[in-house]
């Protein structure tokens, strides 16, 4: 039995065709008031690396919740909220300490 090339390839494009869609990884970054943001990954998968004004940086691998494009992360009782300002395209960083109370509120812009 005798294969041609078109029949080939026409074969392997049919096969891969079956497979699941693959997408790049979603990498978002923000600053503001000397603070930086980087969000990677959707909704509940997505990590946070939240660095200071002195460089000290903090990465949680794995969003607690996430609804309407508002991220939380936790992380020894200290809470990361990140909530869109309309469509601005603005977030708002918000840090909590594990008495509820804010350390942090600071508007954040896309770079």
């Amino acid at each position: 039995m005798r294969f041609s090339i078109l029949s080939l390839s026409t074969a392997l494009i049919a096969s891969l065709s079956f497979l699941p869609p693959v997408f790049a990884e979603s990498v978002s970054f923000y600053a503001g008031g000397g603070y930086t943001v980087k969000i990677v990954g959707f909704a509940g998968s997505a990590s946070y690396t939240g660095c200071d004004r002195k460089n000290r940086c903090l990465t949680i691998p794995e969003a607690s919740h996430y609804s309407q494009g508002a991220y939380v992360w936790e992380n020894e009782g200290y809470t990361y909220s990140m909530s869109p300002l309309g469509s601005s395209g603005k977030y708002r960083l918000r840090v909590f300490n594990p008495g509820g109370k804010t350390l942090l509120n600071q508007v954040m812009n896309a770079r």
